[in-house]
């Protein structure tokens, strides 16, 4: 489920090496109000073809249609016997006829129903946790595919730049002011970016065949966008975590297993008990009509009992271990829910600290660097130089942003349910 994590450190290191130089940063965003219109279809889309979930949700119904005979009696048993001699005499045909019911001690047919409706809890939670790490990681796929537009789209802005700042190097050069290697190093630098631009589309083909997993199919050549995210639309800290401790599915899955188990346990005290079943029958063979129906019960009496102790001994057992797992869970909760917030808070301070010193000053750097090379005060490597600082300033802004949107999306699947 977390394979673009991979992916991610892959695409960011070969772009930020990639980007000799650019004059651009990313384009700015709205307020986050909900997914944007391309990444809530591709959510829609994954919920409705993602083959796993399918598999999920129909585990899920089959476990919810057990608890429909879970607490039904069993069914009675009927015996039918004939005298083969008899067949076709003078006489009636003998036969024999017995019917019989086992009857259930008080308590058991309530705890084989509430056993069935815990594991049918279980497995609805499963499939809602299922659900949120899919939706998890559709988004967290939106945000690379953003990630790596954005950066094709910077690229394209590079050779545009380059291509302005050769210009005005081959003027400068007709006129005797710059010099050859200035202007050879500008035309390599077209070349470069040439070559590179290869790598990034092939990054984003390899990309789309790792979305087509999700979605079923690859995504659509369109232009995309990425929603401004951060914690405003969150709680507090406090708030959230016990939002996630209420009602995850992971938790709710543990307390449904303590509800299955304890319900095993009552089953395996009463299992202790003898079986009895009620017996009534009718027998032609016998010459005394009056005998000839019977009544009576039958009774399984546990030859030594220690078979039945063990099962339950092994039920209280299972009880214990299901009440610490359910602990351990909680606290596993708790914890991922607090990283996941730290994630997103620190993730959201390194971006507006970029963006309040970081871009500006790159940005009169970059601004400064061509007044230099106008007038002759610098050469046109420490313009490039400048420039590639630039890139990877908006580069680390547009990778910035798409991790804010993934820890987001991973903080939401702690606390959807």
């Amino acid at each position: 489920m977390h394979s673009f994590r991979k992916l991610t450190l892959l695409i960011t290191s070969s772009v930020l090496l990639s980007f000799p130089l650019t004059g651009l940063s990313a384009p700015e965003a709205s307020d986050r109000t909900g997914r944007a219109e391309i990444e809530q279809a591709w959510v829609e889309q994954a919920l409705e073809s993602n083959a796993s979930l399918g598999a999920k949700l129909a585990a899920a119904k089959a476990a919810a249609e057990r608890i429909t005979g879970s607490g039904s009696w069993q069914d009675p048993n009927l015996n039918l016997m004939v005298a083969p001699e008899t067949l076709g005499g003078d006489d009636d045909t003998g036969t024999r006829i017995e019917l019989s019911q086992a009857l259930p001690w008080p308590g058991l047919l309530d705890a084989r129903r509430r056993m069935a409706e815990a594991r049918a809890d279980v497995s609805s939670s499963q499939y809602q946790w299922f659900r949120n790490l899919l939706v998890a990681d559709v988004e967290a796929a939106y945000a690379e595919w953003w990630f790596i537009n954005e950066a094709i789209r910077l690229h394209h802005e590079n050779q545009a730049y380059v291509e302005q700042l050769l210009a005005n190097a081959s003027d400068g050069y007709a006129y005797g002011n710059v010099r050859q290697t200035d202007l050879l190093q500008l035309r390599r630098e077209l070349t470069d970016l040439d070559m590179q631009q290869y790598e990034l589309v092939e990054q984003r083909r390899a990309l789309a065949a790792r979305i087509a997993n999700l979605l079923g199919e690859r995504p659509a050549a369109q232009e995309v966008a990425l929603e401004s995210d951060s914690l405003e639309s969150f709680p507090d800290l406090e708030t959230t975590v016990g939002v996630a401790l209420t009602g995850h599915p992971l938790l709710s899955a543990s307390e449904a297993r303590i509800q299955a188990s304890r319900a095993d346990v009552k089953i395996r005290q009463l299992e202790k008990y003898p079986k009895v079943k009620l017996i009534a029958g009718y027998n032609s063979l016998w010459v005394d009509r009056s005998k000839r129906a019977v009544v009576g019960i039958g009774l399984e009496v546990p030859f030594s009992g220690r078979r039945q102790q063990g099962a339950l001994n092994a039920a209280e057992a299972e009880l214990e271990a299901q009440r610490w797992e359910a602990l351990e869970q909680a606290r596993d909760v708790e914890a991922e829910v607090i990283q996941a917030w730290e994630n997103v808070s620190a993730l959201g301070s390194r971006l507006n600290v970029l963006e309040s010193e970081g871009v500006p000053l790159a940005e009169k750097h970059w601004q400064a660097s061509l007044e230099q090379v106008a007038n002759q005060q610098s050469d046109y490597e420490d313009a490039i130089e400048s420039a590639r600082m630039l890139t990877r300033t908006h580069l680390q802004q547009a990778r910035l942003k798409a991790d804010i949107h993934r820890a987001i999306a991973d903080l939401e699947s702690w606390i959807s349910f």
